[in-house]
């Protein structure tokens, strides 16, 4: 993910995603974390997590914890990236909101903020 934070938000934003760091890691299947700040002039948030297979990324989706990482997205100032790499295919916000069981409704209304 690639998180522009509001002005004024973005200590916010980066202590969300750290906070997430210690118990996703433990997660069973979560491979590899990370979280870094974008050198240049937008200082974007980076936020990296690679799982062992799809079932347990699904099921960290899910999550309760997840809610933190979509606060944190929540205080973009731009239409976040979001890539979500597997073996066969390429997904994004799309693939959360299916998982979390979100409306397309209400998918197609958050592309505006």
């Amino acid at each position: 993910m690639r998180i522009q934070p509001v002005e004024g938000r973005r200590a916010e934003a980066f202590e969300l995603l750290q906070s997430v760091l210690g118990p996703i890691g433990a997660s069973q299947g979560c491979t590899d974390l990370s979280i870094c700040e974008e050198l240049g002039g937008g200082h974007a948030i980076l936020f990296e997590e690679r799982w062992e297979d799809e079932a347990d990324f699904n099921d960290h989706v899910r999550s309760p914890l997840f809610n933190r990482i979509l606060a944190a997205v929540e205080l973009s100032s731009t239409n976040p990236r979001v890539e979500i790499l597997g073996v066969h295919r390429v997904e994004g916000m799309g693939l959360i909101h299916q998982l979390r069981g979100v409306p397309a409704e209400k998918e197609t209304s958050d592309r505006g903020k």
